[in-house]
Order: structure tokens, then sequence, then C-alpha cells
């Protein structure tokens, strides 16, 4: 076995997640020559995927990317993403609840045009 076929051989063992291009750049081989070394040595050819795990900004819940993620990885779901973006407000005269999107009356606040300046809204009261 020579020089090479060893450095393949223990790269692939020792650093599971590397594609076979980058043990091939690493020994200035090709890919397709270290997938011959590995595949007579019955070693396994394709690079280990690590999923990393997320945290719903909205929920808490951890998940592993890939599976239910939405939005830069932010949400476990596109419901958790609506919830955590939209508030539910009361109007002080009439006691009616509606909901908004939280940006939407942030920039009507800072226009001064929001509709009814009855609403008060105290740090985003959410119920």
């Amino acid at each position: 076995m020579n020089q090479n076929t060893q450095w393949a051989i223990s790269l692939r063992e020792n650093n599971p997640c590397m594609t076979l291009a980058e043990i091939g750049k690493r020994l200035g081989l090709t890919k397709e020559r270290i997938r011959q070394i590995l595949s007579h040595h019955s070693i396994e050819t394709r690079a280990r995927v690590i999923k990393r795990q997320f945290t719903c900004n909205n929920c808490g819940i951890t998940y592993r990317y890939g599976k239910g993620f939405y939005h830069n990885k932010l949400f476990c779901s596109s419901k958790c993403r609506m919830a955590y973006i939209r508030g539910e407000f009361v109007c002080e005269t009439c006691g009616k609840h509606f909901q908004r999107l939280y940006s939407w009356v942030v920039n009507n606040l800072r226009a001064g045009s929001f509709l009814a300046p009855s609403i008060s809204l105290k740090r985003y009261q959410t119920f």
C-alpha cells in the first residue's frame, strides 16, 4: 500500500464529513481516484452529513435543519413565524381585539398616523 492510499484511508476514517474532493485536494489526487481507493478497501465513500440543531425563536422547540425548518432556521414552522411577528391588541374605546404585524404598528406609530389614537400599545402587550 503506497503513501497516498494510506493517507486517503486515514483521512476518511478520521474525518467522515470530508468529501472526496476535499481529500483529493489535500493529497493532489482526483476525487475519482480517492473513490477507487476507498471502494477497493471497502470504506464508505459518501461523506456523512451532520445535521445541526436549532431552537425555534417562538416556541423554543429544538429541531434539526432539514426537518421542518422555516425562514433561515429561526422558526420550526410558518405558524410559529406568524405567531412571532403578529400581536393581538385591544382598542381602549370599544374593547375590540385585533391582530397586526408588529412592524406595521411600529411604522404607523413612528409616522404618527395610527388609525385610532385611542389604541394604546404599552410596549406590545400580547394575549
